[in-house]
């Protein structure tokens, strides 16, 4: 019975340029996030009030937030 391999060898070069652009992904992906939470009225509503009740020494259990956020 033969058996097979299941490595595949990359050269060094080929395998840093897909290190590269998978950093460059991510980095895309969380830019895209970014712009579409600040795009997003509701959410920055919510945001805001999460600051003002923050800076009011409102604070809530994790439960509280949670169930809050689920809204």
């Amino acid at each position: 019975m033969t058996q097979t391999t299941k490595t595949v060898a990359l050269p060094r070069p080929l395998f840093r340029s897909l290190f590269s652009i998978a950093a460059q992904w991510d980095d895309l992906t969380d830019q895209l996030e970014d712009y579409l939470l600040a795009a997003d009225k509701t959410f920055l509503k919510r945001m805001t009030r999460a600051r003002q009740e923050h800076l009011q020494g409102k604070l809530h259990s994790w439960e509280n937030l949670k169930h809050r956020l689920a809204r």
